[in-house]
């Protein structure tokens, strides 16, 4: 998975994302697993990069969270437009995984 992660800067909206797409879900679903996999670690048996992967993978989730308006807090289907207005949806499952995995993340950083 740490692997997956995009550090093309020539693509500076997905940046950080797990898919040329963007998505937050397929981002923030991978991002529980590392997540669930370094709680139950000390950090000197980390993969290397573990950390920083984890680090700049919540940078984009935290990007792309809705500030203001109606959909505050929410998070939308993906960053890159698609034709139908797709990637605007806010669905319960995208926020549950989003939330799920900065909630893991806070409780890393309390460790």
């Amino acid at each position: 998975m740490i692997s997956q992660l995009r550090t093309d800067t020539s693509e500076p909206s997905v940046l950080y994302a797990f898919d040329r797409r963007g998505g937050l879900s397929s981002s923030c679903t991978r991002l529980e697993g590392l997540l669930s996999i370094v709680h139950g670690l000390e950090p000197s048996l980390w993969p290397p990069a573990m950390r920083s992967t984890i680090d700049s993978a919540v940078s984009f989730v935290l990007k792309y969270q809705e500030m203001e308006g109606k959909y505050k807090g929410g998070f939308r289907r993906q960053v890159r437009p698609k034709p139908n207005s797709g990637h605007l949806e806010i669905r319960i499952d995208i926020v549950q995984h989003c939330v799920n995995a900065l909630v893991k993340y806070y409780q890393l950083l309390l460790k």
